[in-house]
């Protein structure tokens, strides 16, 4: 079992790596063209190259950043303060989680209402973007940063108020040691985000390297996508270590078993009102102002007569794809949980779950069709690169390896919680490994798999560019797919019924999720 296991985990390894492998082979050996090939210099001036840059790295520290200072705000009025409608705002802002950045940005565009009413889509892209992946971040950061603040105890705190210490001493001593993780943690994944962002930065024509580089695949320009893609991976794989020295120095041990918790302080009537603009924004922008454009879209359609695409083909289609592909994900993900806890050597594959996970969406679909052309070439040529893509094989370990981190944090955090003492129980009344995996982890690990089975549903149905690129093959249309297309076409009316289905099921699955979300931590 254990042989099996490892086998199964180099495989994992493997897979996490391919992407990279794939982008560097079109830089090495670069695909043959009727017309002179362009050199790198050549590429770099023709796509604009630093500004590019600049504008990706602008934009992902403004998301970070925001992120932390308002979801970290959030998390601290949800758990410390108490003030009227608290815990009802608090639970609708995490709502966004559901929203896809591209419906969202729609919203935000010179189509949706805020374009319309007021003209800011018009004016500029960058802006609108920040606030639309601003919105979208937000709420990962405050269930982290909450979860965090919910496991620390009032004893330290109430100690230091004792010997007269004053506020900022009491966070510096008592608070910031325990949140810093969480918040760096935070940032970190509000920052991957934007910069792997291609819904949003798409819709509101922001120009940045995910926007080109999906651009240069349609063309196809393979050499310029590699180099393009460059830039992406210099920027993810320093997140690597980022993580590695986080979840090395913000320890379980620095939490109680069990907290007893702060008594609830009344906000001043600043801080108040910075509470209630920071919930309008959330409420208001990130889901009213999104479901009121859809429905606008949709009852202006049928006012028109115009003629509407059957969705429920695709509701059917994306529930099924997101169903197969959370599956997946979740087999992935529970080699790498489980041997990184019970091997020597298992920190080595954290690292790379966390790799595969780090690389933007519309990379690493690239990444693995270029790995897969490679390798088909040994394995039967266009015939085997056929079936791989068009079976839909392709697309589901895209979306596995997208999200593999994902699902890997509820999980590992399960099988640490696994207590040695119940398997040296079992075999002491001779009982198998595999009985007690069946009959003591598995029942244990249980609600950890629906976390991770849930997070990785979500995820799936609203993911844009590997389903674009990957899944095109396949023939089959998503609800992601189809908002796409339709707004890309300028049939609104058409996006917004299908942007309400996929709001509406991601809604439903979040709603769920919310309340697994604790065993992540």
């Amino acid at each position: 079992m254990s042989r099996f296991l490892v086998f199964c985990g180099i495989v994992v390894a493997i897979l996490a790596i391919a992407p990279l492998v794939g982008v560097s082979n079109f830089l090495i050996n670069p695909p043959q063209r009727i017309t002179e090939p362009l050199s790198i210099s050549e590429i770099v001036t023709a796509n604009n190259f630093i500004a590019l840059i600049k504008t990706t790295l602008v934009l992902s520290l403004l998301v970070g950043v925001t992120s932390v200072v308002i979801g970290s705000w959030l998390a601290w009025t949800e758990v410390r303060t108490s003030y009227w409608g608290n815990k009802t705002m608090h639970a609708l802002g995490l709502l966004p989680l559901a929203m896809p950045s591209y419906v969202l940005a729609a919203t935000m565009g010179p189509a949706g209402w805020v374009g319309n009413k007021i003209g800011i889509g018009q004016v500029s892209g960058f802006w609108p973007a920040v606030v639309t992946l601003s919105i979208v971040t937000i709420p990962y950061t405050q269930l982290t940063v909450a979860a965090a603040l919910r496991r620390m105890s009032a004893s330290e705190e109430e100690a230091a108020r004792t010997l007269n210490a004053t506020p900022i001493q009491r966070f510096v001593l008592c608070i910031w040691p325990k949140i810093r993780g969480a918040i760096a943690f935070s940032f970190l994944i509000s920052f991957l985000y934007a910069l792997s962002d291609f819904g949003a930065v798409a819709t509101l024509n922001v120009p940045v390297l995910t926007w080109r580089l999906y651009a240069a695949i349609l063309r196809p320009d393979f050499s310029a996508a590699a180099v393009l893609g460059i830039p992406l991976i210099l920027a993810a794989i320093p997140c690597l270590f980022l993580v590695h020295y986080i979840s090395g120095n913000n320890s379980r041990s620095q939490f109680v078993a069990n907290p007893r918790e702060p008594t609830p302080v009344k906000l001043g009537i600043p801080s108040k009102i910075f509470s209630y603009i920071c919930h309008f924004i959330m409420i208001g922008i990130g889901l009213v102002l999104p479901v009121l454009t859809l429905g606008e879209w949709v009852l202006s359609g049928y006012q028109q007569g115009k003629t509407f695409i059957s969705p429920w083909s695709t509701f059917m289609v994306s529930g099924i794809i997101a169903g197969i592909g959370a599956g997946v994900t979740l087999g992935l993900a529970i080699i790498p949980a489980w041997l990184s806890s019970r091997t020597k050597h298992g920190h080595w594959l954290t690292q790379m779950t966390y790799l595969s996970s780090a690389l933007p969406g519309i990379l690493l679909a690239f990444g693995f069709l270029s790995f897969c052309l490679v390798i088909t070439n040994y394995l039967g040529g266009r015939t085997a690169y056929v079936l791989l893509s068009s079976s839909g094989i392709l697309l589901f370990i895209g979306y596995a390896m997208r999200f593999l981190a994902e699902a890997f944090g509820p999980l590992k955090t399960g099988v640490d919680q696994l207590d040695p003492r119940h398997k040296e129980s079992a075999m002491t009344l001779g009982a198998s490994p595999t009985k007690w995996f069946f009959r003591i982890a598995l029942p244990q690990l249980q609600p950890n798999i629906a976390a991770a089975y849930l997070i990785a549903f979500i995820a799936i149905l609203k993911e844009l560019p590997i389903t674009l690129i990957l899944g095109s093959p396949t023939g089959y249309k998503t609800l992601a797919f189809r908002i796409w297309d339709r707004c890309e076409e300028a049939l609104w009316h058409d996006a917004g019924l299908h942007g309400i289905l996929l709001l509406g099921l991601a809604l439903t699955m979040t709603v769920f999720t919310l309340r697994w979300r604790r065993f992540a931590g």
